[in-house]
Protein backbone atom coordinates (compact mmCIF):
# COMPACT_ATOMS: atom_id res chain seq x y z
CA UNK A 1 0.00 0.00 0.00
CA UNK A 2 2.91 2.08 0.71
CA UNK A 3 4.56 1.63 -2.54
CA UNK A 4 1.55 2.23 -4.21
CA UNK A 5 0.42 5.70 -2.84
CA UNK A 6 4.35 6.82 -3.28
CA UNK A 7 3.54 6.39 -7.00
CA UNK A 8 0.46 7.47 -7.19
CA UNK A 9 1.74 10.69 -5.85
CA UNK A 10 3.67 10.92 -8.64
CA UNK A 11 1.01 9.54 -11.18
CA UNK A 12 2.70 6.57 -11.95
CA UNK A 13 0.42 3.86 -12.35
CA UNK A 14 1.86 0.86 -10.55
CA UNK A 15 0.93 -2.21 -12.27
CA UNK A 16 2.49 -5.29 -11.27
CA UNK A 17 4.79 -6.48 -8.12
CA UNK A 18 7.10 -9.40 -8.28
CA UNK A 19 7.50 -11.02 -4.76
CA UNK A 20 8.70 -14.91 -3.80
CA UNK A 21 5.76 -16.39 -3.85
CA UNK A 22 5.63 -20.44 -3.16
CA UNK A 23 3.88 -22.74 -0.51
CA UNK A 24 7.01 -22.42 1.27
CA UNK A 25 7.55 -18.24 1.02
CA UNK A 26 7.10 -16.33 4.37
CA UNK A 27 6.03 -13.50 1.81
CA UNK A 28 3.24 -15.57 0.65
CA UNK A 29 1.53 -15.51 4.37
CA UNK A 30 2.02 -11.69 4.50
CA UNK A 31 -1.30 -10.91 2.77
CA UNK A 32 0.28 -9.27 -0.60
CA UNK A 33 -1.43 -11.44 -2.80
CA UNK A 34 -4.85 -9.79 -1.01
CA UNK A 35 -3.00 -6.08 -1.20
CA UNK A 36 -2.29 -6.53 -4.74
CA UNK A 37 -6.10 -7.65 -5.59
CA UNK A 38 -7.47 -4.88 -3.71
CA UNK A 39 -5.15 -2.47 -5.60
CA UNK A 40 -5.19 -3.78 -8.80
CA UNK A 41 -2.07 -4.55 -9.32
CA UNK A 42 -0.82 -7.62 -10.52
CA UNK A 43 1.04 -10.10 -8.96
CA UNK A 44 4.10 -11.88 -10.21
CA UNK A 45 5.41 -15.12 -8.29
CA UNK A 46 8.99 -15.52 -9.00
CA UNK A 47 10.54 -19.21 -7.38
CA UNK A 48 7.20 -20.75 -7.04
CA UNK A 49 8.91 -24.26 -6.99
CA UNK A 50 10.96 -22.76 -3.98
CA UNK A 51 14.03 -23.83 -6.21
CA UNK A 52 12.64 -27.26 -7.38
CA UNK A 53 12.24 -28.65 -3.81
CA UNK A 54 7.74 -28.41 -4.73
CA UNK A 55 8.89 -30.17 -7.92
CA UNK A 56 9.81 -33.12 -5.90
CA UNK A 57 13.17 -32.85 -7.16
CA UNK A 58 15.05 -33.29 -3.34
CA UNK A 59 14.47 -36.33 -1.00
CA UNK A 60 15.07 -36.40 3.18
CA UNK A 61 18.40 -37.41 2.84
CA UNK A 62 19.74 -36.62 -0.41
CA UNK A 63 22.58 -33.90 -0.57
CA UNK A 64 21.14 -31.00 -3.07
CA UNK A 65 23.46 -30.12 -5.74
CA UNK A 66 24.97 -26.67 -4.38
CA UNK A 67 25.60 -24.96 -1.17
CA UNK A 68 22.44 -22.76 -1.09
CA UNK A 69 20.10 -25.20 -2.18
CA UNK A 70 21.99 -27.94 0.92
CA UNK A 71 21.26 -24.80 2.98
CA UNK A 72 18.01 -24.00 2.80
CA UNK A 73 16.55 -27.77 1.53
CA UNK A 74 18.31 -29.80 4.89
CA UNK A 75 16.23 -28.49 7.81
CA UNK A 76 13.35 -28.26 5.34
CA UNK A 77 13.10 -32.00 4.12
CA UNK A 78 13.77 -33.32 7.53
CA UNK A 79 11.14 -31.62 8.87
CA UNK A 80 7.84 -34.18 8.90
CA UNK A 81 5.21 -31.00 7.95
CA UNK A 82 7.38 -30.09 4.90
CA UNK A 83 7.44 -34.09 3.72
CA UNK A 84 3.51 -33.92 4.84
CA UNK A 85 3.09 -30.80 1.73
CA UNK A 86 5.44 -33.02 -0.25
CA UNK A 87 3.22 -35.72 0.11
CA UNK A 88 0.01 -33.98 -0.53
CA UNK A 89 0.96 -32.14 -4.38
CA UNK A 90 2.09 -36.04 -4.86
CA UNK A 91 -1.06 -37.19 -4.10
CA UNK A 92 -3.28 -34.23 -5.78
CA UNK A 93 -0.94 -34.76 -8.90
CA UNK A 94 -1.38 -38.29 -9.04
CA UNK A 95 -5.26 -37.92 -9.13
CA UNK A 96 -5.09 -35.37 -11.55
CA UNK A 97 -2.42 -37.00 -13.76
CA UNK A 98 -0.35 -33.98 -12.98
CA UNK A 99 3.19 -33.81 -11.32
CA UNK A 100 4.05 -32.44 -7.90
CA UNK A 101 5.73 -29.46 -9.80
CA UNK A 102 2.34 -28.63 -12.35
CA UNK A 103 0.53 -28.72 -8.66
CA UNK A 104 2.58 -26.50 -6.68
CA UNK A 105 2.77 -24.42 -9.85
CA UNK A 106 -1.38 -24.17 -10.28
CA UNK A 107 -1.89 -22.81 -6.41
CA UNK A 108 1.03 -20.15 -7.07
CA UNK A 109 -1.03 -19.19 -10.30
CA UNK A 110 -4.46 -19.37 -9.00
CA UNK A 111 -3.67 -17.77 -5.02
CA UNK A 112 -1.34 -15.55 -6.83
CA UNK A 113 -3.49 -13.97 -9.44
CA UNK A 114 -1.99 -15.93 -12.50
CA UNK A 115 1.31 -15.22 -13.02
CA UNK A 116 4.92 -16.85 -12.45
CA UNK A 117 8.18 -16.64 -13.51
CA UNK A 118 9.42 -20.46 -13.52
CA UNK A 119 13.08 -21.32 -14.30
CA UNK A 120 13.90 -24.80 -16.53
CA UNK A 121 17.14 -26.05 -17.22
CA UNK A 122 16.03 -28.03 -20.05
CA UNK A 123 12.98 -28.61 -23.00
CA UNK A 124 11.48 -31.39 -20.65
CA UNK A 125 11.04 -29.34 -17.34
CA UNK A 126 9.24 -26.30 -19.62
CA UNK A 127 6.91 -28.54 -21.43
CA UNK A 128 6.20 -29.55 -17.63
CA UNK A 129 5.80 -26.02 -16.15
CA UNK A 130 3.06 -25.18 -19.21
CA UNK A 131 0.73 -28.10 -17.59
CA UNK A 132 0.25 -26.02 -14.90
CA UNK A 133 -1.90 -24.06 -17.12
CA UNK A 134 -5.43 -24.78 -18.51
CA UNK A 135 -7.06 -26.58 -15.61
CA UNK A 136 -7.86 -25.67 -11.46
CA UNK A 137 -7.58 -27.16 -8.22
CA UNK A 138 -10.83 -27.32 -6.87
CA UNK A 139 -11.75 -25.54 -3.41
CA UNK A 140 -10.79 -28.72 -1.07
CA UNK A 141 -7.53 -28.99 -2.82
CA UNK A 142 -6.53 -25.17 -2.70
CA UNK A 143 -7.44 -25.63 1.08
CA UNK A 144 -5.74 -28.64 1.80
CA UNK A 145 -2.70 -27.06 0.26
CA UNK A 146 -3.13 -23.72 1.78
CA UNK A 147 -3.51 -25.75 5.54
CA UNK A 148 -0.55 -28.19 4.73
CA UNK A 149 1.85 -25.28 4.11
CA UNK A 150 0.64 -23.44 7.04
CA UNK A 151 2.27 -25.59 9.20
CA UNK A 152 5.05 -26.10 6.81
CA UNK A 153 8.56 -24.04 8.02
CA UNK A 154 9.21 -21.35 5.74
CA UNK A 155 12.06 -20.17 3.20
CA UNK A 156 13.89 -17.47 4.56
CA UNK A 157 12.48 -14.11 3.91
CA UNK A 158 14.06 -11.94 0.71
CA UNK A 159 16.18 -9.68 2.00
CA UNK A 160 14.66 -7.27 -0.74
CA UNK A 161 11.01 -7.53 -0.03
CA UNK A 162 9.51 -4.53 2.16
CA UNK A 163 6.94 -5.14 4.19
Amino acid sequence: RRAAAIFDARSVPLVLNQVQYSLLSVERESGVAEVCKELGVRLVAYSPLCLGLLAGRYKEGAKPDNFLRSLLFTSLLSNKDTQNLLSLLQEIGATRNKTMAQVALNFALTEGQGAAIVGARNGRQALENLGACGWSLEEGELKALQVAARKAPKTQKNAFFSD
